[in-house]
């Protein structure tokens, strides 16, 4: 953590989508911050990585992202009601 905000460093080489451990998230706000949402999904697992997916152009989020549970469990128990946040599996 370096203030309030996690680093996440990825290897060229490294196998960025585990399908066994993401999960897709839509319909975020467009201002959400990626710590924002780490923390409304650690609610049912520990998550090891989160991508808020940007415009290049704005730099502003276009409503998606991914979330990487350390388990394929935390996948599947991510339901959070009234937030927008659930599992499409």
């Amino acid at each position: 953590m370096l203030k309030d905000l996690t680093l996440r460093v990825s290897r060229a080489n490294e196998k960025e989508m585990d399908f066994e451990r993401t999960v897709f998230v839509g319909n975020l706000p467009f201002d959400v911050r990626e710590e924002e949402l780490r923390q409304l999904c650690q609610t049912v697992g520990k998550v090891e990585n989160v991508r808020v997916i940007r415009s290049p152009v704005t730099h502003m989020g276009i409503g998606i992202g991914y979330v990487r549970f350390s388990t394929k469990e935390g996948k599947w128990f991510l339901k959070i009601r009234n937030e927008g946040c659930h599992s499409t599996a």
